[in-house]
């Protein structure tokens, strides 16, 4: 499981790179894991462009992050584990969505519910990029958000 700890260092780190570097740290992300970044580029591509943007940050944190915890060793995601991360997490936002309805628990998705940390991390990246000016509609809020619990699960199922 990411720790805390783990994902600000990352952030820190993040915001204290030149330009150059973080070119070659988003260089060396798409070569490592070119099935997430496509897939996040993908299914961002046709909304706000600043919604596209903010997921694929957010996807080379979670990718460090995950990088970091095991110890740089992460193998790349294929787009079958991707596939199947967001069927599974479809199910589990549809499975949250009617938990709030009714009143019922929230249910778990094994992958996510083991990374508690991201999960807060992906809420919390997007409420601060809303408070700084980033407009985003609900729809584009969602699609963000379904968009980094299926990376974290293919990227967490890919690292056991």
């Amino acid at each position: 499981m990411v720790e805390r700890q783990i994902i600000e260092t990352i952030r820190t780190e993040t915001a204290d790179c030149s330009e150059d570097v973080l070119e070659r740290e988003f260089e060396e992300f798409f070569k490592n894991q070119p099935a997430v970044c496509n897939f996040v580029m993908d299914l961002t591509s046709t909304r706000n462009h600043s919604a596209g943007e903010l997921a694929l940050y957010m996807s080379y944190v979670v990718y460090k992050a995950i990088l970091l915890d095991r110890d740089g060793s992460l193998g790349p995601v294929t787009s079958e584990e991707i596939a199947d991360a967001c069927r599974a997490s479809g199910d589990w936002v549809h499975r949250m969505s009617d938990a709030e309805e009714t009143g019922v628990q929230s249910p778990s998705l094994s992958n996510l519910n083991n990374e508690r940390c991201l999960i807060s991390y992906v809420i919390s990246e997007v409420h601060d990029a809303l408070k700084g000016g980033l407009d985003l509609k609900e729809e584009e809020k969602g699609a963000v958000f379904f968009v980094l619990t299926a990376v974290i699960a293919s990227l967490t199922a890919s690292s056991n």
